[in-house]
Parts: structure tokens; C-alpha cells; sequence
């Protein structure tokens, strides 16, 4: 488990690291843009999937309802999406809450990435 932590906290570093390289990078001649954008963040919904199916949706749903608002670009789904990997049930309360989500994508321009996290068991 601390190699896990050691890990993950050595690759968020280097995230950091990049990030704050790449706007060092940017010349102050740049222009600035005066049209913020938003990047989403849907950190570890497996207890959602596995107790809380509408918190889920709920979640999956705000970004939906407040992407043009927001001028959302990028959603990126944090950790675990299922507490149990061979639970059906749980892929198919996340696939519904994702479906949400993707209501919005087919008429905008904002892209997003699931991560499966450190599933516990064996994925078939």
C-alpha cells in the first residue's frame, strides 16, 4: 500500500511539475485568452456506484446541465469507478451516470478520460 501512495504522490509531483513548467514556458507576450475554460474533476465514485447510484447520476448530471455555462473542456474521472470489478450491477449504475454526461458530449466540443484506479480483483 505505501509503494501505491509513494507512486501515485510521485506522479501527481511530476504532473505539477510539467504543469508549472508548461505555463513558465508560455511567453508574457502571449495572449491572454479572455474566454476561461473549466477541467472537471469526478474523483472515486466507486462507493456511488456500489450505495449511492443517484449521487452518481446527480454528479454526472451537474456537469451536464453546466457545461456550456462553464465553458467545460476536459472531465476527468478520478480513481476507482466500481468498488466491486465484477459486480454487474455497478458498471451498469456508473454506464447510466456516464450516459448522463455523454447527453451533453454529442453537441459540444469537451473531451474526458476514465481511470480505473487500483480495482481490487480480477477485471472479466
Amino acid at each position: 500500500m505505501k509503494s501505491q501512495i509513494r507512486a501515485v504522490g510521485s506522479f501527481l509531483m511530476l504532473a505539477m511539475a510539467l504543469l508549472v513548467t508548461s505555463c513558465a514556458m508560455v511567453p508574457r507576450s502571449a495572449t491572454r485568452t479572455d474566454n476561461p475554460f473549466t477541467i472537471v474533476l469526478l474523483p472515486d465514485t466507486q462507493y456511488y456506484s456500489q450505495k449511492f447510484p443517484a449521487t452518481y447520476s446527480a454528479q454526472t448530471r451537474w456537469i451536464r446541465e453546466r457545461a456550456n455555462e462553464l465553458n467545460t473542456e476536459f472531465v476527468i474521472h478520478l480513481g476507482d469507478i466500481v468498488e466491486t470489478p465484477g459486480s454487474e450491477t455497478e458498471w451498469q449504475v456508473a454506464d447510466e451516470a456516464h450516459k448522463l454526461r455523454d447527453e451533453y458530449k454529442r453537441d459540444a466540443r469537451h473531451t474526458y478520460t476514465l481511470s480505473l484506479g487500483m480495482l481490487k480483483g480480477d477485471v472479466r
